[in-house]
């Protein structure tokens, strides 16, 4: 993890407003009991058991509902054979509450499994799953419900520390591609430092990532169903190993090429443009690399949305503690043709200085027409509790509230941690969004070392909102690529991308949702990759609409 960085030269002050967000913390019932294991609770004397574990939500059985798979990871020492913590499905019955699907779901797998990736990579209607971890990468495929282990036959097997995973078609042919990040070389029978602790701020911690060999990332490229390594073959060779960890896929110029951003621990992070299928890294070219002193941050998580409402999207970046996270305004095809750091000026960064920074997401939660951005935060040193180092292990999330653009177009926000769940410390990791009662506004899972995860279900008092479920055609039935743009009744315009990746080792619902505030859907359209236009209905509020590519429609639909 990263070096400590320079202290913010302001700080905000102190906001007493009362939250205009409500949560409420649905864990207990919810009833989703796995413990996400991390090998010692106690000491966390590898780098290995401080990353944690991600999530994903799908309809895993085709009944309309959402579920939950959670990822597991393992211990070193101490745990009698056969005994090993396991991967579970949770089959949602009700609103907010969960079963754990049965072995014969092929869902429960043993092994150190920490990124979980939905996608329906077969195009036969099923969601499917990748897990990514130390030392392997599984691909199960979705059979009615029942998963199929299919990792040999489709060439999915990646050796070493697996990361970061983004599906999405990067030559246009129609079916999904795959890139993962890779980490570090890690072997525990033969550990960093002769396997003594080493030195941080004068407590003896875990080791690494530095001193340990950076991994290179992996592109695989789909032909007929079957993964082929076109690392080299596609330009993605051209930069040193780093170590990857986030990343997300997203149309940079609205060029209808998808692009990759991927955040990196302790280096630069990388944007690889895309140009019909071969890769170029621009981020040092277009500033979006390096933080606000032009040092390396440790990159964690990342995510993409329009923040400043012009349209383009914008890149946000969590990083270690006593560093702020970064946000990188896009400017590409103004004046200055490239990235802005608005860290600071925009209030998006000065709060994390304190946290350690993982799963980040933006999503308008009062739907007041205004995203806002929700980070997952824990430490990775139980040893930081009782020192006078200002810091905890386990931390509170952070809430990003929008409130508003200002005349150069910088949006500002206003940090919040309080309520039920935004003000309880946790070791969090993993975030995902999803709505899982079907109620138009973004719930939240976040995944957290040595515990079962944290459900939250938004009950804010909000404006009007539509949600898109894209249906696309060829083998991206997922529509990854897309873009949505609406205007409502007010006048304001509204941009979103269906991305692919963010929230930390994580998959969020697929469905898209836009607030509206008092206004409704005056007029929008969804523009596929390959280039199909469809047009939305006017005058519409509080609903989904299902927009298929082969059809040119968008139908207005009430639930799942």
């Amino acid at each position: 993890m990263g070096a400590p960085g320079p202290v913010p030269t302001t700080r905000l002050s102190a906001d007493t407003r009362p939250s205009p967000f409500i949560w409420t913390d649905m864990t207990r019932e919810a009833g989703i009991t796995t413990v996400q294991v991390n090998g010692d609770p106690d000491g966390k004397w590898t780098i290995l058991e401080s990353l944690g574990q991600g999530a994903a939500v799908l309809d895993a059985d085709g009944d309309g509902d959402l579920d939950v798979f959670l990822c597991n990871g393992g211990q070193f020492h101490g745990k009698p054979a056969g005994a090993s913590p396991a991967t579970a499905l949770w089959i949602q019955v009700a609103p907010f509450k969960f079963i754990e699907a049965p072995a014969t779901a092929g869902c429960r797998l043993i092994g150190w499994y920490q990124g979980a990736y939905a996608v329906d990579i077969d195009a036969d209607g099923k969601t499917d799953l990748f897990l990514t971890g130390w030392n392997q990468t599984t691909l199960l495929l979705n059979r009615g419900g029942t998963f199929v282990d299919a990792t040999a036959s489709w060439g999915a097997s990646v050796a070493g520390w697996t990361a970061g995973s983004a599906f999405f078609d990067a030559e246009g042919d129609g079916d999904l591609d795959l890139f993962i990040t890779r980490y570090v070389t890690f072997d525990p029978a033969n550990p960093p430092n002769g396997g003594k602790p080493c030195d941080w701020r004068g407590l003896a911690v875990a080791c690494g990532p530095h001193g340990l060999p950076p991994q290179s990332d992996v592109f695989l490229r789909n032909v007929g169903n079957r993964f082929e390594d076109a690392t080299v073959a596609c330009g993605f060779d051209k930069v040193p190993p780093r170590y990857g960890l986030g990343v997300v896929a997203f149309d940079l110029e609205g060029d209808g090429d998808v692009d990759l951003y991927v955040a990196n621990d302790s280096q630069p992070n990388d944007l690889w443009k895309n140009s019909g299928g071969t890769f170029i890294n621009v981020a040092d070219q277009l500033g979006c690399d390096l933080g606000e002193g032009g040092r390396p941050q440790a990159g964690m998580g990342v995510d993409i949305a329009d923040l400043d409402l012009d349209g383009r999207p914008d890149v946000m970046v969590t990083n270690f503690e006593h560093d702020t996270n970064t946000l990188y305004l896009n400017r590409i095809g103004g004046r200055v043709a490239a990235f802005l750091d608005a860290s600071s000026v925009s209030g998006f960064g000065p709060p994390s200085f304190p946290d350690l920074a993982w799963g980040i997401k933006c999503a308008d939660f009062d739907r007041d027409g205004l995203p806002d951005v929700l980070v997952a935060n824990g430490h990775i040193y139980p040893q930081v509790d009782g020192t006078p180092l200002e810091t905890s292990y386990r931390q509170p999330m952070l809430l990003l509230h929008h409130e508003g653009v200002s005349s150069d177009g910088i949006p500002r926000f206003r940090p919040i941690r309080q309520g039920p769940l935004l003000g309880t410390p946790q070791c969090g990791r993993g975030l995902l969004l999803a709505d899982f009662d079907d109620d138009g506004d973004d719930d939240v899972l976040m995944t957290v070392l040595d515990g079962p995860p944290t459900l939250g279900r938004n009950d804010t008092p909000g404006g009007n909102w539509v949600g898109i479920e894209l249906r696309g055609t060829s083998k991206n039935l997922d529509a990854i690529g897309a873009r949505v743009e609406v205007t409502d009744d007010l006048g304001r315009a509204h941009s979103i991308q269906r991305t692919y990746g963010g929230g930390f080792y994580s998959t969020s619902d697929s469905r898209l949702r836009i607030g509206l505030g008092s206004g409704k859907m005056l007029r929008g359209f969804v523009r596929f990759p390959g280039g199909k236009v469809v047009e939305l209905p006017s005058h519409v509020a509080r609903q989904y609409l299902v927009v298929d590519e082969a059809t040119g429609r968008a139908t207005p639909r009430s639930s799942r």
